[in-house]
């Protein structure tokens, strides 16, 4: 519910920064598993745009990929950093599209192929208007990443999107307390 100056404040606050451009992943296979689909598309991302992989909390298949990192450690203030920095971000998480929307950077969000599953991921993407950055998983053998200006967010930012969501948010938060 934090707007995106307020992010970066706390991600100022970060110890250990990437010193090169990369690519952030940050998939949580618990939802949607877009595995081994995904490594494909990771790849072409990252030769397409030369950069390195950080694999956020990634899996044990991620260690020792050539130009990648595994961060399994990340603080909190460390988190909101890779993304607010990141140069692109694949994930599959509700929360790291919401963070990849505040970074205003270019991003994949991993949904489930069925449109009456995972919906939350998909309704948050319906609802700032950013249902072009949806992957369907299982990912299309044919899906190529042909032009990656597709998953830029537009000239005009979700910014003003994401604050009205989270306003009701916090009005509704706000009449759950108070009964």
């Amino acid at each position: 519910m934090l707007d995106r100056a307020q992010w970066a404040a706390l991600a100022q606050k970060a110890r250990r920064r990437p010193k090169r451009p990369y690519l952030l992943v940050y998939i949580m296979a618990y939802m949607v598993n877009p595995y081994p689909q995904a490594d494909r598309v990771v790849d072409s991302v990252a030769q397409a745009l030369g950069l390195d992989v950080i694999y956020l909390n990634g899996r044990k298949q991620d260690l020792g990929k050539p130009h990648s990192t595994v961060n399994k450690s990340a603080s909190p203030t460390e988190f909101v950093d890779l993304f607010l920095n990141a140069s692109f971000i694949i994930t599959s998480s509700f929360h790291g599209a919401v963070f990849a929307l505040h970074s205003g950077k270019p991003f994949m969000a991993f949904v489930e192929g069925d449109p009456t599953k995972d919906s939350r991921l998909r309704a948050l993407l319906k609802r700032v208007g950013a249902e072009r950055h949806a992957v369907p998983v299982p990912i299309p053998d044919d899906f190529q990443v042909n032009d990656l200006a597709d998953f830029a967010p537009p000239p005009e930012t979700y910014a003003s999107a994401l604050q009205a969501f989270a306003d009701e948010s916090l009005a509704w938060l706000r009449r759950a307390i108070e009964g």
